[in-house]
């Protein structure tokens, strides 16, 4: 192996404490035929300049540095430059064992898809193990089109994880990224996966692969609860609804909205409502009486339950939700969520 040049990016912002690891784990990956791309998106610790000085170093490893931007914008930054066959995104708090890249690698060639999907392994704050993540459907190749073989029975979830272990093709990603708004600061890995199956044929599912090591700080964006959350959530929704507007409207148009639908619906229930319940905790019910009458008064995430009711995107007690959150009857609303009926 060897002969196809891959693209590594690393969006960086004031990680160095984790830094060194990420770095090693690329440059010394038995899968030599590698450009790095270090974007350091404003850091203030020191990480920039220890990005420069590993550029020093080693003629792979090429540094961008900007102001910060966000995590959309460092990775735009990256897939702009890139000039490999095919791109990987590694954060830079997180790294890769030295095989990863040669386990992996071989979907592309020998099954000519155009994605690869990785198991992860996470990793505690402290550095113990916490976990195998991989996808709940069967390793092997699908196509985009397939949606029932890769959704579950409702279309509401995707079978397969969506973090930063995948393959790309360049080609594809180049033009799959433009569509994700600079201001999606969650689930934005999850946007441009919907995004790119806009753009590819077809994808291969690994689950016995685990390299990626996926690193969880305390302090990161996924594990920090936010009082924007509400407006986080929003961008998301927004940026995501996008992708249907210029969406060919083929025999399965109707399955690809209903996926980004339910994709939507997931970030409200985990990253808007799951985090604000973990924060306040069920006993301060007018805190989170309040949340949700804020959730119901936000245009674009009512626009979501509206739309998603009127065209029947919605199932069984998604649907109900929906109605409840369209009509502004919150209470109702957080009754079902309190009591688990929707999820």
């Amino acid at each position: 192996m060897g002969e196809e040049l891959l693209s590594v990016i690393v969006p960086i912002y004031n990680v160095v404490e984790y830094l060194d690891a990420c770095i090693q784990g690329i440059i010394s990956s038995s899968y030599a035929n590698i450009e790095v791309i270090l974007v350091d998106d404003g850091s203030t610790d020191g990480s920039g300049e220890l990005c420069d000085r590993y550029a020093r170093e080693d003629n792979r490893i090429k540094v961008i540095h900007k102001e910060n931007g966000g995590l959309v914008s460092a990775r735009k930054a990256g897939v702009e430059i890139a000039t490999g066959k095919w791109t990987n995104f590694i954060d830079g708090d997180d790294y890769i064992l030295s095989d990863y890249y040669e386990k992996v690698l071989p979907h592309m060639r020998e099954n000519n898809v155009e994605m690869v999907v990785i198991g992860y392994t996470s990793i505690n704050f402290d550095g113990t193990f916490d976990g195998i993540g991989k996808s709940s459907i069967q390793e092997g190749i699908y196509s985009v089109e397939d949606y029932d073989k890769y959704l579950d029975n409702n279309g509401e979830k995707l079978g397969f994880i969506y973090d930063d272990n995948k393959i790309y093709i360049t080609e594809y990603l180049k033009e799959a990224i433009k569509e994700v708004n600079n201001d999606v600061i969650r689930a934005e890995d999850l946007n441009l996966t919907l995004s790119y199956m806009k753009y590819c044929r077809n994808f291969y599912v690994d689950n016995s692969s685990f390299g990626y090591q996926c690193v969880k700080r305390k302090t990161s964006i996924t594990h920090t609860y936010d009082k924007e959350s509400i407006k986080h959530t929003a961008n998301y929704i927004a940026s995501s609804l996008k992708l249907i507007e210029d969406k060919l409207h083929d025999e399965n148009s109707e399955k690809y909205n209903r996926m980004i639908y339910n994709a939507a619906f997931n970030i409200v229930m985990s990253d808007c409502i799951g985090c604000t319940f973990y924060y306040y905790g069920k006993k301060r019910i007018l805190q989170i009486v309040k949340y949700f009458k804020d959730m119901a008064n936000n245009d674009v995430i009512r626009s979501l339950f509206e739309n998603g009711v009127e065209k029947n995107y919605f199932y069984g007690n998604r649907y109900r939700f929906a109605l409840l959150m369209s009509k502004k009857a919150y209470f109702r609303a957080l009754i079902m969520r309190i009591r688990k009926q929707v999820r």
